[in-house]
């Protein structure tokens, strides 16, 4: 008996073209495993930037936290009293900008919006330029001008009407009757507004308003009366009109036909005032009318003088804390030459040369730190690129053994299929030459048993 082939550890295929297939699918799959590694996404070191924050600026100066600061203001959500300058808003949020940064190429952005951009992209977002964080700067004349922007009371939409410029809007909200506080319930946990947090009452409980009936929280009431209560009406005392208190002003100052109005015209020198309904006659007929034009241009050419002159005076108030801070500072001249300092520590040469030395000292090691912070950074990013692909190298290797043992067994069949018919060919060609050779073997016998019956073959008579 021919020995049986062994079966491999895998279903062996029923002929070679499936084989075939199989072996050439394996080897797309080991292709494909090494050509789709995913690159690994390192994770970047927290970045230390050059720039300190607006809330953290406000919390100094007013003894509070940061946090407090957002609390009491958000300053991406302030309404501006005038349009601010193109030149000081933000490329990447299209507001004007919070905590100005300027990158190495000189393009300037909100610190928050440059950080968001940063985490994803180390390139400036204008003009794609790489750059590190710590060569960013801030601009104090920027600072300034930021700062003097004119805004609203972030309470506006509570009722106050006031406007400040930006670098006091900390301190008014700290104080204004409309900033929302704890209650002053211990058991409540909603908040109210300072002025009915200073009575020391909850206003949290439901209250029929005494116009309208409508029910509502007694700390909205206020505000319901004195805004949208549609019953809370009053009688005009010129034309005699209903109207609600909430529009008792704006109905004299632009409806009211009997209120006394100024000329449209009195900016530019009209002093005529008349009751509203008559007032159109006169302005169709003003002498003033012509100078409006002009007058117009006049105010807007105004306007731009008065930009320009707190430009110039910011220009100049930074031109004088420059010359303030070069004063302070000592050049290599005066190190050895302390005469020229105004106002300088008088001391010795061997004293000036190892606070130099010391200071040197000191650079060096916050060079070693850094150097070091990048070593290990490049080493983990390193590592993070390396270990995948050795995993993904043992997994081609693991399916490059597969694919040899298949052909091992490929080979193997192969050979027993040849040694098989080999086999099958000579035991067929040797069961004819038998076959052959006992066909004469009979024959012989019977002629010599013919011969042997005593007539050798003599025919009889």
């Amino acid at each position: 008996m021919s020995q049986q082939p062994t079966q491999p550890p895998f279903a062996a295929p029923e002929d070679d073209a499936a084989i075939t297939h199989l072996v050439h699918n394996l080897v797309e799959e080991a292709v494909r495993s090494v050509e789709d590694v995913p690159m690994p996404f390192t994770p970047r070191a927290p970045t230390q930037w050059p720039v300190e924050e607006l809330a953290v600026r406000e919390a100094i100066r007013h003894s509070l936290s940061p946090d407090n600061v957002k609390e009491l203001v958000d300053f991406s959500a302030l309404m501006y009293v005038e349009e601010p300058d193109d030149n000081l808003v933000c490329p990447i949020c299209k507001l004007p900008v919070i905590t100005p940064v300027i990158t190495p190429c000189d393009h300037t952005f909100c610190l928050e919006c440059l950080k968001r951009h940063f985490f994803s992209a180390d390139t400036c977002p204008i003009d794609r330029t790489r750059f590190r964080a710590k060569d960013c700067k801030t601009s104090r004349l920027l600072t300034n001008m930021l700062d003097s922007l004119v805004v609203n009371c972030p309470n506006a939409e509570r009722g106050c009407d006031e406007t400040m410029k930006r670098e006091e809007v900390v301190r008014h909200a700290m104080g204004c009757r409309y900033t929302l506080q704890d209650c002053p319930e211990k058991t409540c946990d909603r908040r109210v507004e300072q002025w009915m947090a200073a009575s020391g009452k909850c206003w949290h409980f439901e209250q029929a308003c005494e116009y309208c009936e409508e029910k509502m929280e007694a700390a909205s009431m206020a505000d319901h009366i004195a805004r949208d209560c549609p019953k809370n009406t009053t009688t005009c005392a010129d034309c005699g009109e209903k109207i609600r208190v909430s529009d008792l002003k704006q109905h004299l100052a632009n409806r009211c036909p009997e209120a006394t109005a100024a000329c449209k015209y009195g900016d530019y020198g009209c002093n005529h005032e008349a009751i509203r309904k008559m007032l159109a006659a006169h302005e169709d007929e003003c002498v003033y009318k012509v100078v409006a034009v002009v007058g117009e241009k006049v105010k807007n050419q105004e306007k731009q003088i008065e930009k320009l002159q707190k430009v110039k005076e910011e220009q100049e108030r930074q031109i004088l804390e420059l010359k303030d801070e070069r004063r302070d500072c000592m050049s290599w001249d005066d190190v050895f030459n302390l005469n020229n300092v105004q106002g300088g520590p008088k001391l010795k040469p061997t004293e000036a040369v190892m606070s130099i030395y010391e200071d040197m000292e000191r650079r060096m090691e916050e060079l070693r730190k850094d150097f070091t912070d990048l070593e290990g950074r490049q080493t983990v990013m390193v590592l993070n690129h390396v270990i995948p692909i050795k995993e993904n190298m043992s997994e081609l290797r693991s399916t490059l053994g597969i694919l040899k043992m298949h052909m091992a067994w490929l080979m193997n069949k192969s050979r027993e299929e040849v040694e098989r018919s080999r086999l099958a060919n000579r035991t067929a060609s040797g069961t004819s030459r038998t076959r052959g050779s006992s066909d004469s073997d009979g024959e012989a016998s019977s002629s010599s048993r013919r011969l042997s019956d005593g007539s050798n073959g003599i025919p009889r008579l």
